[in-house]
């Protein structure tokens, strides 16, 4: 995972963060964000692994919580 934007800074580095429980849109957009992640896969072995997951997310309409 990446983290991009946080305090309005812009910061690229790397972390192995744990999603610990999912949430509804909504419910997440109603609290101020402390930062916001972006996903990506880390390695081609793990492709189809990953687009899984992503699409778990997509299609219970859902936010992991780290």
């Amino acid at each position: 995972m990446k983290l991009i934007r946080q305090n309005e800074n812009l910061i690229f580095t790397e972390y192995h963060l744990n999603v610990t429980h999912r949430t509804y849109y909504e419910d997440a957009f109603k609290k101020e964000p402390a930062a916001l992640v972006v996903i990506s896969v880390s390695d081609r072995l793990n492709k189809d692994q990953f687009e899984e997951y992503v699409n778990y997310f997509k299609e219970k309409e859902r936010a992991g919580v780290v």
